[in-house]
């Protein structure tokens, strides 16, 4: 199927899939149909798309408790559709694809951003161009929130130029690998190596050629002592990035395992 006609809530629930598999997301799924009737319902007679995005907001924020999950932030349950559905509480990129597809239901274009360290929405109502924190109960964010965000991340904007360059919407592709990027990020940390391994291969699946990926499978068939595979991946890698930073690590590495390799005689 083309890219642009993926569903970007179909994907996320196929991930969700592969990290549970003895989890049923039959409810889930019917929770979301259901918020979507009602919805649908509430939008029905009204034409103007700015009451349509206070009636989304209204429904999904007020009405359903759909919140920003602050206290367990870090938590894997965040990334999970089914999961977030069901307690209706995540993180801003699982809560901005619940708002993309609220939004696309009441005929408002939503686009993704891939903002440093905190997922956004961008859409046109009004006939303007806004940006969006799900994170935040559908806020509509202005240029110095923006920017101050930024600043948060370590991250001088000296012209709107400069500020327009973080704002481009994300392609379908780039939304599910940052939603796995997170998961990746918590397993590999708590070292979960099984899960770690498959969150990678997913990636793989979608930007086969990523250096960092490729490394980072390397590095956790490190960890499972699967040295071939290892040395396989840590070889591809240096050979993408000769100029890459860790060059010198990765190269240590590899003659560590070679030697660990090597019968002796």
């Amino acid at each position: 199927m083309p890219e642009h006609q993926w569903s970007l809530m179909e994907m996320a629930f196929m991930v969700a899939r592969q990290l549970q598999p003895d989890v049923d997301l039959s409810f889930s799924r019917q929770s979301l149909e259901q918020f979507k009737l009602i919805l649908n319902d509430r939008i029905s007679g009204i034409s103007s798309t700015t009451e349509k995005l206070a009636a989304v907001n209204t429904y999904l924020f007020d009405e359903l408790g759909i919140t920003a999950n602050q206290e367990d932030y870090f938590n894997p349950n965040n990334s999970m559709m089914n999961q977030v559905i069901t307690s209706r509480t995540g993180i801003p990129i699982t809560l901005s694809l619940i708002y993309m597809e609220m939004l696309s239901l009441a005929g408002i274009e939503s686009k993704g951003i891939n903002f440093p360290g905190h997922f956004l929405v961008g859409a046109k109502v009004a006939g303007y161009f806004h940006i969006y924190d799900a994170f935040r109960q559908g806020m509509v964010l202005e240029r110095e929130d923006i920017k101050e965000m930024l600043l948060n991340q370590q991250i001088q904007i000296n012209s709107d130029d400069e500020l327009a360059a973080y704002l481009h919407p994300a392609s379908n592709r780039q939304i599910i690998v940052r939603l796995l990027r997170n998961l990746k990020s918590y397993y590999i940390e708590h070292q979960d190596a099984e899960k770690s391994l498959l969150v990678i291969e997913m990636i793989l699946g979608l930007i086969p050629f990523s250096s960092e990926e490729i490394r980072d499978r390397g590095l956790v068939y490190h960890y499972l002592e699967y040295t071939e595979g290892a040395l396989q991946d840590l070889k591809s890698y240096l050979e993408l990035e000769p100029e890459s930073h860790d060059r010198a690590i990765i190269e240590a590495l590899m003659e560590s395992l070679h030697e660990q390799s090597t019968p002796l005689h």
